[in-house]
């Protein structure tokens, strides 16, 4: 028995597919595909969040140390030390000052290279370190003893 030229004749192991069921495994592959995009694209997200307040950690960090140079000779802060290092560092100084036990206190922040304000996210990670000189009793000796 031969098919009409052109067509091939159909295989009697393969199991036929109904009307109902045609093209339901490109609906599910295309749903799974975009299931996973969205969660790559979350992952992404967090990611590059979690990044930029590491950023403006370290910059605030560095920031505070700069800042904090002059103080064991006795002077006082150096806010404008600090604020080009953390220009260095990509992060803008929103803060500084001198607190009372001596030390210095800075505060940085660096702009989200990703941001996400739809979503609730700032555009602005914000991150804040204190340097300062180590007295004796700050540095677990006994009070009245050197350390």
């Amino acid at each position: 028995m031969s098919t009409p030229r052109g067509r091939p004749e159909p295989d009697p192991r393969r199991a036929t597919l109904s009307a109902e069921e045609e093209g339901s495994t490109t609906v599910l592959t295309v749903g799974a595909i975009g299931v996973l995009v969205l969660m790559l694209t979350g992952a992404l997200l967090v990611v590059s969040v979690v990044r930029d307040v590491h950023r403006a950690r370290s910059a605030a960090d560095l920031s505070a140390l700069a800042a904090a140079g002059p103080l064991p000779g006795g002077g006082r802060p150096d806010c404008s030390d600090g604020s080009s290092v953390a220009l260095a560092n990509g992060a803008t100084l929103t803060g500084c000052e001198m607190l009372a036990d001596g030390s210095v206190e800075v505060r940085a922040s660096v702009p989200l290279r990703w941001s996400a304000t739809w979503a609730g996210i700032p555009d602005r990670a914000t991150a804040g370190a204190r340097a300062g000189v180590v007295t004796g009793e700050a540095a677990g000796a006994e009070p009245g003893h050197p350390p």
